[in-house]
């Protein structure tokens, strides 16, 4: 429990770092890939086997099914909210109107699946899960991951404030942030379950990356700059 206890608290302290210091965006995948390793290769040391890692490959084809149909459900959700009245203001974020074409490219196809997708389902649905599992059990595994996921997002959600709502107040500020721990906590939740209905990663791997490419390209198509045009993201 201590080692459990201990790598949460460091991830949350070195992902809130990474984000909010002046560090470029490529160093993120680099930096999170090689946390993400680091960390499988502790829990092998420990005796965890790749299943207990969610990373055999008899997972890959249930998982890439499972992640498929909820990737394509989470599209249709994203069209439903955007076509209703005010749906698209939970989307927007004044950062997408600073990147241009070749940028959001970049995003979508290699910082949301090599910094985000990859190394966090590595690390929270593959390592902290696993050892949790092991240790407590699969619900606490999962409530103990998922808050881990949960906190790991202070860092953008101060990122975001600060782009977003500059003269925000401390307690709006708060609520913001508590509101992001709070959604990410759930929707950690959400992919242990997938990660324990499919058996392994492929599945929450998939998903994530959907679900940030889709409200990525949401928010592209909501956000306005001062003079009305669509944001260049």
């Amino acid at each position: 429990m201590p080692f459990l206890l201990g790598s949460a608290g460091l991830l949350t302290a070195y992902h809130t770092f990474l984000v909010l210091l002046p560090v470029p965006r490529a160093v993120h995948v680099p930096a999170n890939l090689g946390t993400a390793g680091l960390l499988l290769v502790l829990c092998r040391r420990r005796g965890m086997s790749k299943s207990s890692l969610g990373l055999t490959r008899e997972c890959v084809s249930p998982g890439l099914r499972w992640g498929t149909a909820l990737s394509l459900c989470a599209a249709g959700g994203l069209r439903l909210a955007l076509a209703v009245p005010g749906g698209s203001k939970l989307l927007q974020d004044e950062r997408y109107t600073r990147l241009s074409r070749p940028e959001l490219l970049y995003r979508l196809l290699i910082h949301i699946p090599l910094a985000t997708a990859l190394p966090e389902e590595l690390i929270f649905r593959g390592a902290l899960f696993g050892a949790w599992s092991q240790e407590t059990g699969s619900r606490t595994a999962m409530l103990g991951s998922s808050v881990a996921f949960g906190l790991w997002h202070i860092g953008p959600a101060i990122d975001r404030l600060r782009a977003n709502r500059p003269g925000a107040t401390y307690r709006e500020r708060a609520a913001a942030i508590a509101g992001t721990i709070a959604g990410t906590t759930l929707a950690g939740t959400c992919l242990s379950l997938l990660r324990i209905r499919s058996k392994g990663l492929a599945g929450p791997i998939v998903v994530h990356w959907a679900v940030n490419a889709l409200t990525t390209v949401g928010a592209r198509s909501t956000t306005r700059t001062p003079h009305g045009r669509g944001a260049h993201a």
